[in-house]
């Protein structure tokens, strides 16, 4: 459950206080669009002036492109359909497709040929772990600390986007947090219990693979994380 307070004062609507209280995605939403479309973050200088006009050139730019898009896209009719992982089969009434994982249809309807709209997801969401080549010693439980990073598909290049992430593996021997929170600069860090498998198992080949699936709020933009970490016994 999820609870807020506020010093609003007392005769406020219940409609006011919603609004306010869930309003943070959209404000975090529209800095991440400042920073990657008009150079939010990229400000060089020591005085307030200076800031304060760089600041105004960007809300400048930033309604500019806002009325362009709103002009060129016109009423939004169609539908997304995504598949951050997996594969998935669309059909409408003049065609049908595959999705494999990565793909995306944006804005379809039911007389599009699917095929043409056929489009990658833009956003991944990065994994990797602390030490990158874990070694197990005995029976003593190993603790990684994991880290969590959305960016650019096929690139390094880190996305701000905050959002809670469901963490999953294939391997039974292994303790990880029941919920993990991206900040807003699109990152997370968590820590994972690993312990060695049990002395009869004979199916264990020394790789854990570690599968998170982020919550998107609808937008469908970022494709699931996939770590395979490869264990050695000393």
């Amino acid at each position: 459950m999820t609870t807020s307070r506020s010093n609003a004062p007392p005769e406020t609507k219940v409609s006011t206080l919603l609004l306010v209280a869930f309003s943070r995605w959209r404000v975090e939403r529209c800095f991440q669009d400042q920073k990657q479309e008009v150079g939010l973050d990229q400000w060089e200088g020591r005085t307030w002036q200076g800031l304060r006009r760089h600041l105004i050139l960007i809300c400048v730019s930033y309604l500019f492109l806002a009325r362009v898009r709103e002009k060129l896209r016109g009423e939004k009719t169609g539908i997304d359909i995504a598949v951050p992982s997996g594969m998935a089969k669309v059909s409408n009434k003049s065609s049908s497709v595959k999705l494999l994982a990565g793909q995306r249809l944006y804005q379809i309807r039911k007389n599009d040929f699917l095929p043409q709209k056929i489009s990658l997801i833009p956003n991944q969401l990065k994994l990797w772990i602390e030490p990158s080549a874990p070694v197990f010693k005995g029976k003593e439980s190993l603790k990684l600390n994991l880290h969590f990073q959305i960016v650019r598909y096929g690139t390094d290049r880190p996305v701000d986007r905050p959002g809670s992430v469901y963490l999953k593996s294939n391997y039974y021997n292994l303790k990880i947090p029941d919920s993990i929170r991206l900040n807003k600069d699109g990152k997370a860090k968590t820590t994972i219990e690993v312990a060695p498998p049990r002395s009869n198992d004979r199916t264990f080949e020394g790789t854990v693979t570690l599968h998170s699936i982020m919550d998107q709020s609808g937008y469908n933009d970022v494709q699931d994380g996939l770590l395979k970490v490869r264990f050695t016994s000393n």
